[in-house]
């Protein structure tokens, strides 16, 4: 009987192109959790101030989009953390999830409340033993407390985001993403970049500016890499790397500049 040798079976990661961009998912996670963050707060505001809008209750169409975004993000949050050993990964994981939760209940009791509430007038008409402006009453309660979940739930995954952050101290995709959404670090945790880098890096944030400006030079982004070597120079005046950089990157662009003058 001739044998048949099969094939060497070894453990090959899940999803082995998201793995190999790893670091590019981690700063689209950010980048897509601060734009997330923003709308919601912009929503909130706009529903206390805006003279359309009804204060107890949110822009179908508007949160329609979040809960869209976050339902992406619910999902990358899952193919970057649900094997993670970080505890603060896993409790992400389930954050995300209930934000997606909350936003759906919220969506859907707006879309009520916009097309269904009683008009004035009606007050006190309900047939049966549920009238419709005693359910509507209800459905304005549920609004305020979603909106509050909501808030409370985007808080601490802005805290559990910032736990994660040293971890990815070597990922200068996002660092790159920390000075160029220079909102960023204020919107979510208060903080200055600079701040946040001195977290990732003890008392050497300019080691943090140092390795965003080698990945702005390697990939010719020169303003950009000169500008964060400048920081981490005025950071840390000993650098004598980053003043040489300084140095040949002005004369770079100078050159850059000649070359293409007429």
């Amino acid at each position: 009987m001739q044998r048949v040798r099969m094939p060497s079976c070894k453990a090959a990661p899940a999803n082995r192109w998201f793995e190999e961009r790893r670091d590019f998912h981690v700063r689209s996670f950010y980048s897509g959790c601060h734009a997330a963050y923003t709308a919601f707060v912009s929503l909130q505001q706009e529903t206390r101030q805006g003279p359309k809008l009804d204060p107890q209750t949110n822009r179908a169409g508007d949160m329609a989009a979040l809960l869209g975004a976050l339902r992406q993000l619910r999902q990358q949050c899952r193919l970057l953390f649900q094997a993670s050993a970080e505890p603060a990964g896993l409790e992400l994981e389930w954050v995300m999830a209930a934000l997606c939760h909350e936003a759906a209940k919220l969506k859907e009791n707006s879309i009520l409340k916009r097309e269904y509430s009683p008009p004035k007038s009606a007050a006190g008409r309900g047939q049966g033993r549920l009238s419709r402006e005693a359910f509507m009453a209800g459905i304005v309660a549920e609004i305020l407390g979603q909106r509050a979940n909501l808030s409370a739930l985007f808080d601490q995954a802005n805290a559990l985001l910032r736990l994660l952050l040293p971890g990815q101290a070597h990922n200068t995709l996002l660092l790159r993403l920390l000075l160029e959404e220079s909102a960023l670090s204020q919107d979510l945790w208060g903080a200055s970049t600079t701040q946040i880098f001195a977290e990732l890096f003890p008392d050497q944030p300019a080691a943090a500016y140092l390795l965003a400006a080698k990945s702005y030079f390697n990939g010719q982004w020169l303003s950009d890499s000169l500008a964060a070597y400048e920081t981490a120079l005025t950071l840390n005046p000993d650098l004598e790397e980053a003043r040489r950089r300084i140095f040949l990157i002005r004369a770079m662009i100078r050159d850059g500049r000649k070359s293409m003058a007429p």
